[in-house]
């Protein structure tokens, strides 16, 4: 009997290729979310430490500390939405990452039925040569001797 192979097997290799690139995607999609959130959390206790306007000052000084305050709340802000956005594509990454999984599975799964029905077919025929073979001998045996 011929060698087991799976006829699908260039489709399964391709499949496994393109679930190794969303794996890789969604690793870079979930390290651009910590990166953004750890940048925001620095912002944020950044933000924190600024002095804020107190006290008899100029109008010079209370402006300029109230423009700092204002660009770091900005910088706040802009990061928290560059991590929303991070969170949304890490989301969708992980998606279809999920979605090529599933159709590297169900190559697998099928590999193993058409793996196993393979197997009984060989096991059959091996069975059946057997069984040839003793019937074969069993009938030399049974030769009358001349």
């Amino acid at each position: 009997m011929k060698r087991y192979q799976f006829r699908l097997d260039a489709v399964l290799r391709v499949r496994r290729i393109q679930e190794a690139r969303a794996r890789a995607d969604l690793a870079m999609a979930n390290m651009a979310v910590a990166a953004t959130h750890q940048a925001l959390n620095a912002k944020v206790a950044e933000y924190q430490m600024l002095p804020h306007p107190s006290g008899h000052q100029t109008a010079h000084e209370f402006f300029s500390a109230q423009h700092r305050l204002d660009r770091a709340a900005a910088t706040v802000v802009s990061l928290d939405e560059r991590r929303a956005l991070a969170r949304e594509r890490a989301a969708q990454q992980h998606v279809e990452w999920s979605l090529t999984a599933q159709r590297v599975s169900a190559l697998e799964n099928l590999d193993e039925r058409q793996h196993a029905e393979y197997t009984i077919d060989a096991d059959r025929e091996s069975e059946r040569e057997i069984d040839d073979l003793v019937t074969s001998r069993h009938g030399r045996r049974e030769e009358p001797a001349s």
